[in-house]
């Protein structure tokens, strides 16, 4: 417990400094991590004035130097075009009903084993439920059962 406080206190004090907020180091609602999270709206709200400062590749590029581990919050057309996300084949096409062709973002994580593609755009709500009540055992009668009584 002691070496994760400490850790969290030494990262804290770079983020200050990084952000030109030394003020928040001496004041006693932030000294700890117990009490940045009772008092997080209030330093949320400074925090948020204080991003508008620079932009976020500014932000960047900073907390990056200072060794404060940070990473963008990217709109939908970025994350698209993030080189991570092209070289990872991670964004892949899809066919959906309603939309057309559309790029979805399948899982980032890599699995030994368990294949990234995805398999189709989601549906209307419900409209796979038959199909996925009997791939898990339920039968014609347990899923029309579930129906009437209007639980699917």
């Amino acid at each position: 417990e002691f070496r994760r406080v400490l850790f969290r206190s030494a990262l804290w004090e770079r983020f200050c400094k990084t952000v030109g907020a030394d003020s928040l180091l001496t004041n006693p609602d932030y000294a700890t991590p117990a009490a940045r999270s009772k008092n997080r709206k209030a330093l949320g709200a400074q925090l948020a004035e204080i991003m508008l400062t620079e932009t976020n590749d500014e932000w960047l590029q900073l907390m990056d130097k200072a060794a404060v581990p940070c990473g963008p919050i990217n709109t939908i057309d970025k994350v698209f075009a993030d080189p991570q996300v092209i070289h990872t084949g991670i964004a892949q096409e899809v066919l959906s009903e309603k939309l057309g062709k559309i790029k979805l973002l399948s899982s980032a994580i890599n699995m030994e084993g368990t294949s990234k593609k995805i398999r189709r755009a989601t549906q209307d709500a419900g409209k796979d439920s038959d199909e996925i009540l009997a791939s898990v055992g339920y039968t014609t009668a347990q899923i029309a059962e579930l129906r009437e009584k209007g639980i699917i």
